[in-house]
């Protein structure tokens, strides 16, 4: 997150949302600072509390209200795309793209074999099927039976190599060079 987008979720969260430092010793700045690190990286709030010489305890309860905030803010943060109709003219025949990525969680000792990945990591993998202009779609995580899903929404979606070519996909064909500009 740049400097700009931080000083604008600060101050959405000071004024709309009416968040107050507890105290004096510490400023909405810090504990949104502190809220984004905890997020960004998948530390503890003891790791954090270290950093900034603050108890494990002061920086759980500044994430927890923090995040009581976001969450009653979220028709303002979090922005809801339209569905697309079954009646679009939108001349374009592609409507979006699908990719996939692993998000590193942490989870209990008995379920980490279901959450290993093939590099041995332990991970989510997550589909997301966005628009031409960048709105997500359709997100599903850790999910199987992607096929049945791309039949139900009708469209066809550019995607990587690795999935099949097979309808709802288009996928490249192996061995092809394509210029970016196609």
């Amino acid at each position: 997150m740049d400097r700009r987008n931080f000083v604008i979720l600060r101050n959405i969260l000071r004024t709309i949302g009416r968040l107050a430092a507890p105290t004096q010793c510490v400023e909405v700045q810090e504990m949104v600072a502190n809220f984004l690190h905890i997020l960004a990286h998948d530390v503890k709030n003891r790791v954090v509390g270290r950093q900034y010489a603050r108890s494990g305890e002061t920086v759980l309860r500044h994430f927890r209200s923090i995040l009581t905030v976001i969450l009653q803010l979220h028709e303002l943060l979090l922005k809801k795309s339209e569905p697309i109709t079954s009646d679009y003219t939108d001349s374009r025949t592609v409507l979006g793209a699908l990719d996939d990525t692993y998000i590193k969680v942490n989870v209990s000792a008995v379920d980490r074999p279901h959450y290993r990945t093939r590099k041995g990591e332990i991970a989510l993998n997550v589909l997301v099927i966005y628009s031409p202009t960048g709105e997500f779609i359709f997100v599903l995580s850790g999910g199987k039976g992607l096929q049945p899903i791309l039949e139900c929404l009708g469209y066809y979606y550019p995607c990587d190599a690795k999935y099949p070519n097979v309808e709802g996909f288009l996928t490249p064909y192996r061995g092809e060079q394509y210029p970016l500009s196609e």
